[in-house]
């Protein structure tokens, strides 16, 4: 199972939240077990996996689950949630290792700089014309003695 979206291996059996409505109850108006059925979508789990887990006969009814809109709106929700909490991580490790900054090779700086201007940084940035900095870059990969020509037109970076 996934670390991210944990599912137990004994699901609940879902509870009726229909308030005043007649027949039998759709397992996913329960939003909890809605919750648990997404979770075992977005862990990967198989049809015949969540059958098993959730007591289920038919598979035909694990796929009307996943296109059901509320399974798809809590699946959706949690990939979102995956992807900040992995964006949020990369970005310790590359603030932590910019913390050393001065022991990074030009290549490597200038990859990170490239990838947060390739991102939400270039498009809050009005003025840098990406083909400049695309130009740059392929030039400093070809020749990278070019920074130091770069620090002797602008000044060392350094205030001076």
């Amino acid at each position: 199972m996934s670390d991210f979206y944990p599912v137990p291996g004994d699901a609940p059996k879902p509870t009726d939240h229909r308030k005043g409505k007649k027949g039998r109850p759709h397992a996913l108006d329960d939003p909890a077990y809605a919750k648990l059925v997404a979770e075992a979508f977005a862990a990967g789990l198989s049809r015949q996996k969540m059958a098993d887990m959730f007591n289920i006969k038919d598979l035909a009814t694990i796929t009307r689950w996943r296109r059901d809109p509320r399974v798809k709106a809590e699946v959706w929700r949690l990939t979102e949630d995956r992807i900040l909490q992995v964006t949020r991580k990369v970005d310790a490790v590359i603030v932590n290792r910019l913390e050393d900054a001065d022991e990074m090779s030009v290549q490597e700086l200038l990859a990170i700089r490239k990838e947060f201007l390739g991102g939400s940084l270039r498009d809050k940035t009005q003025n840098v014309d990406e083909g400049d900095i695309n130009a740059a870059h392929e030039l400093l990969e070809k020749d990278p003695g070019m920074i130091e020509k770069f620090q002797e037109l602008f000044g060392s970076g350094d205030g001076s």
